[in-house]
């Protein structure tokens, strides 16, 4: 049994109730056109009730009917929203770990330089070291002699 169904019957018992036949004296024949007039004014009610009762319904399911497709509708543009940033998270990460690596080339490159300069300098001061020790122990032009030495062996190889 529905509930317009148990509606309808409780409705039903109660103008059954108020339309039993009375016996008071002098009053029977009164007594029973209000309840007949209430018998027919309930029966005219009884279809407008059913017809609000159903167009609520029906204004209360195409309400749902609007919100879920909204929801899914939300839904979509959220899922899509979500792919987006996820997309943007792995190129970022991606760029990241780039980055990263290009830091990491970058630092060696660097400490490499460190060292070169480190020897380089070393070299520089060992020439310089030798250089003073040929001014003092050489005259002019043994030094010219030993420079055009150095240069015909660097250009034969």
């Amino acid at each position: 049994m529905t509930h317009r169904d148990r509606s309808e019957y409780k409705t039903d018992s109660s103008v059954m109730a108020v339309c039993k036949p009375v016996t008071i004296p002098g009053m029977t024949g009164h007594v029973r056109r209000n309840t007949q007039l209430e018998s027919n004014l309930i029966e005219q009610v009884r279809p407008l009730t059913v017809q609000l009762y159903e167009g609520a319904l029906k204004a209360a399911q195409r309400q749902v009917s609007e919100t879920s497709r909204e929801l899914k509708q939300l839904r979509s543009e959220i899922e899509a929203e979500i792919l987006d940033a996820n997309t943007i998270i792995e190129d970022l990460e991606q760029r990241l770990a780039e980055t990263t690596q290009r830091l990491l080339e970058s630092a060696e490159e660097l400490k490499q330089s460190h060292e070169a300069r480190y020897q380089f300098e070393r070299q520089a001061i060992t020439l310089e070291a030798e250089v003073n020790q040929l001014r003092e122990n050489s005259t002019y032009e043994e030094l010219m002699k030993r420079i055009i030495a150095l240069e015909s062996k660097g250009e034969n190889g």
